[in-house]
Order: C-alpha cells, then structure tokens, then sequence
C-alpha cells in the first residue's frame, strides 16, 4: 500500500446503497481523499420519510450540519411503537432536545440526501462520480484499482463497496 500519506479510499455507490453519507464526510474531516462513484447518471432518493434518532443528530451535529438539518427537518409530534402482528400499541415519549442535547428528526429522504452530497461536495469538490459503473477491482502490494466498464480504471488504498447484493465489488469478497 503507499500508506496513510496518500490516504485514498474509494467508495463504490451501487443502486442507492445503504452506505451512509454521513461517513463519507466524516472520512474527509479526518484527512481522507475520498472518490465515490455511483452508476447512476445522477444522484437521487426515492422514498418518504426518515427518523434521525438522537444519536443520528449527534453525529450530524458533529459533522457540522445541524444548522442546515434544522432547516429541512421536523420534531416530531408524537411517537408509537405497533407490534406487527397484532397491532397493540405503545405511545413513546417525544424526545425533548434539551435535557439530552440533541434532537429527534423526521426528514423527507430526498431532502436529506441532498444535505449530505452538497456537504460532500463542499468539502471534497469533485469527488462524486456519477454514471460510472465499476465492474470490478483488482488489488496488488501498492493498492488497489476500481475497474470501470469503459476500460478505465481509478487507484487507491482502499475500497469499500455497498448495495451487496448486486454490488460487483461485494461479489468476489464475499
């Protein structure tokens, strides 16, 4: 590996992969040069609502995003646990911001995808690739190189692929 001075991780985005945003920022604010690469021609989020708990919050708040998360997200109002198959219910306490220093939010998944690829953006100006679709790896003593289905191909120290199940990245790890 050229080791931690060139700190490159390349991050592989597969069909709206579960893996977090959020993390890509944080690996910038510790120094990492990050690529992510997403085979979509752009970047977008189906879907309705989102729970940010406050352990979620925290963790935006410590990536510097609150100010922007206030600004799209809601508390919510009340809260419920069902059980599925009966449908007995429990009413939960709303979470008071205050006495535990970070709040509760419900947030439309498209706003807050949004928040966080600007956020990247903004700390790692071109480091979002999209409408690439990363066929493979292959991996030496130096590194490691993403394989792109156009014959191109992108070199780092690392690489971390989501969407296992359909991620080409996954398959030959797993």
């Amino acid at each position: 590996m050229t080791g931690l001075a060139t700190r490159m991780l390349l991050l592989v985005r597969v069909l709206q992969s579960t893996f977090a945003p959020e993390s890509r920022i944080a690996l910038t604010q510790r120094g990492f040069q990050v690529s992510v690469f997403e085979q979509a021609p752009e970047l977008h989020e189906l879907g309705a609502g989102v729970a940010i708990t406050p352990n979620g919050s925290r963790v935006m708040t410590a990536l510097g995003l609150r100010p922007v998360m206030e600004q799209i997200a809601s508390p919510p109002e009340s809260r419920a646990m069902r059980l599925f198959s009966t449908g007995q219910t429990w009413r939960l306490p709303t979470t008071d911001a205050s006495a535990i220093g970070s709040p509760f939010w419900l947030v439309h998944r498209g706003d807050l995808h949004q928040v966080l690829a600007q956020a990247l953006e903004q700390r790692a100006p071109g480091s979002i690739h999209v409408g690439v679709r990363c066929v493979g790896f292959a991996q030496d003593a130096d590194g490691v190189s993403l394989l792109h289905d156009n014959g191109g191909q992108t070199q780092g120290d690392a690489l971390i692929g989501s969407a296992v199940l359909r991620c080409s990245i996954a398959q030959p790890v797993a």
